[in-house]
């Protein structure tokens, strides 16, 4: 009773300080009545083409804000690593003196750095490619003869790959102070390899070899290699990606039935969760390729019944297929079956990966899209100083007028008049 009592005193608090500064809001309000807000942007497809004389492109990675993308083209010449922005299109980076080839796999925060793997008169060379010194061969490992570059730290200055070694095929982490050095791997295990880093470098995740078989790895220079175990029946394991701070791990292992499902591990509770497949048949795949920043969203590949599919996941979406999830928020995907999804920029906003492009496989950069983010703990505390004010209403209003993507607050994919009142319903609820 107390309980009620309290919720209904708290409840007449707010209400009289909203009366409080309805005043203060006439104008604004006035003006809705009479226009509707105005929409967020629709978000936006963009067919990043091919290099010279190439048949397909991939998309990897995106830089921040989505404005800089990389992947991988063929051409007339071979396989090539590009860049594309929205003022060069695609760029080459081309390849090692006397190479044939080269991909770029992982992009910096700024777009200043790229990580790839190019052929040369040595072998495969992992790189570090910047626009100052263009390709810098990473080397190899002690008594390797090649690398593989796959990751990037935020600001540029650790890579993460592969190698052979005197000891096997083991992982390593590159800068230039310590140079190439392996991770090591698993108890038991000869065998391992890095496919993601998270943002600062200190958190690295792939496959290795153990005593129980190849298992998704957790690496830390604190703990080393941590094991992330299986899904349930399963015999293997593989992390792909990593969350900004290094908690929350993507990949895909196999289930009872032999099919490999994406799957999210989570160190909070040590639990690697299935998260399905699109198909929802026993024999169904899934690959978990790219998580956001923080590790609400899971992006990769999965069978439908149209195919190969891209997806998206969250916790409150479960997995959908990544079409469906676009043009419900108005993007034009005339022409389109979007099957892989690789990147998600730091903010949310933008996506990379590839796709049939009206039968051709052709990479893909998705710009505008509200934040694919979790939503904040409170979202009446919209100026995020820790209390639901008349403050949080102005700073609404305010984002609301300017169609911020955060104004979207029932994420219907435009800022109108209906989240007015969701944003309204959830300030007199207190959250």
């Amino acid at each position: 009773m107390q309980s009620v009592r309290s919720d209904a005193s708290s409840l007449r608090q707010r209400r009289s300080r909203f009366w409080d500064v309805l005043p203060h809001l006439a104008a604004p309000i006035a003006a809705i009545a009479c226009a509707r807000g105005p929409a967020l942007a629709q978000p936006i497809i963009t067919n990043m083409g091919v290099l010279q004389g190439g048949f397909y492109s991939i998309g990897h990675a995106t830089s921040e804000q989505g404005t800089i993308v990389i992947g991988y083209s063929d051409a007339a010449s071979g396989g090539r690593a590009f860049r594309w922005t929205v003022e060069t299109d695609m760029v080459s980076l081309g390849t090692f003196p006397s190479g044939t080839f080269s991909y770029a796999l992982d992009i910096s925060t700024r777009g200043d750095f790229i990580a790839g793997t190019g052929d040369s008169t040595l072998g495969n060379r992992a790189f570090r490619w910047n626009a100052a010194t263009g390709m810098r061969d990473l080397g190899v490992l002690p008594g390797g003869t090649q690398s593989f570059a796959q990751a990037l730290s935020g600001d540029g200055t650790v890579v993460a790959g592969s190698g052979d070694s005197d000891l096997g095929t083991h992982a390593f982490r590159w800068s230039a102070q310590t140079g190439m050095v392996s991770v090591g791997g698993l108890p038991g295990g000869t065998f391992s390899q890095s496919y993601g880093m998270n943002t600062d470098g200190s958190t690295l995740v792939g496959t290795a070899d153990s005593v129980g078989g190849l298992r998704a790895f957790r690496w830390t220079n604190a703990s080393g290699s941590v094991n992330l175990g299986t899904l349930p029946g399963g015999s293997y394991s593989r992390g792909q990606a990593v969350s900004a701070d290094g908690q929350f791990v993507v990949g895909n292992a196999d289930i009872a039935a032999g099919s490999p499902h994406a799957f999210r591990w989570r160190s909070a509770d040590s639990t690697m969760q299935n998260l399905g497949t699109l198909s929802g048949s026993p024999t169904g795949y899934s690959y978990g390729r790219a998580i956001s920043n923080d590790g609400w969203a899971v992006l990769g590949q999965s069978d439908s019944a149209l195919g190969d599919c891209a997806f998206i996941w969250t916790p409150t979406l479960g997995m959908v297929d990544l079409n469906d999830y676009l043009a419900a928020r108005g993007t034009n995907l005339a022409g389109w079956r979007i099957t892989d999804c690789r990147g998600i920029s730091a903010d949310g906003t933008t996506l990379v990966g590839s796709g049939l492009y009206n039968g051709e496989q052709r990479a893909f950069v998705v710009q505008r899209l509200s934040p694919i983010i979790a939503p904040p703990a409170c979202v009446a505390d919209f100026n995020h100083n820790g209390a639901a004010t008349a403050d949080d209403i102005f700073a609404f209003l305010e984002a609301w007028f300017a169609g911020l993507p955060t104004a979207d607050v029932n994420h219907s994919g435009a800022a109108d008049v209906s989240d007015i009142f969701a944003f309204l319903a959830l300030w007199f609820a207190g959250c």
